[in-house]
């Protein structure tokens, strides 16, 4: 609970966690908060790594398609967002079938940080479906998992700062 006020207060400043480059508060907060949805399936994407990485999981849940929510239980999306630290999103491509425009997908590479301080990276594709007007994650294809990263001290650190590795997560 503290730890969501302190999220409010520091959202008006705070760079959004899904490295867009804008605030939370203009960003992905609006879609947390239900405000609105994303109106693409790049912004869903984004919104819900930042919903990992703020620990908003009940988001994480609310953007499942319907037949995915039965599989996914909130207490095991919590489990694993507590788990780890994410540290930067990279969306890698982004389209829509050109079929329909009812489904569209994300591929995209997230680093996140173990407790033991390790650095790991994923990349996975991502399937999204535009159902009563709003979009919804489907399932994803993890083309990389689980992918150690080993950094020299005076590399650039990959939370997407651009501080030194040793003076930042390091």
């Amino acid at each position: 609970m503290y730890k969501d006020k302190m999220l409010v207060s520091l959202s008006k400043n705070m760079k959004c966690p899904c490295h867009s480059g804008e605030s939370y508060q203009a960003c992905c907060q609006p879609f947390h908060d239900n405000d609105c949805h994303a109106p693409t399936p790049e912004k869903l994407m984004r919104s819900r790594y930042c919903a990992y990485a703020l620990n908003k999981c009940q988001y994480i849940v609310d953007t499942l398609v319907a037949e995915q929510r039965q599989n996914n239980e909130l207490s095991q999306i919590e489990e694993f967002a507590q788990s780890v630290s994410f540290k930067n999103l990279t969306i890698l491509d982004t389209h829509q079938s050109e079929l329909t425009q009812q489904f569209g997908f994300v591929t995209f590479k997230v680093v996140y940080q173990t407790p033991d301080k390790a650095f790991h990276w994923m990349q996975e594709k991502s399937r999204f479906q535009y159902t009563n007007e709003q979009w919804f994650y489907v399932d994803g294809l993890v083309t990389s998992n689980n992918k150690p990263i080993f950094l020299g001290r005076n590399e650039s650190c990959l939370c997407g700062s651009t501080k030194k590795f040793k003076r930042c997560c390091g």
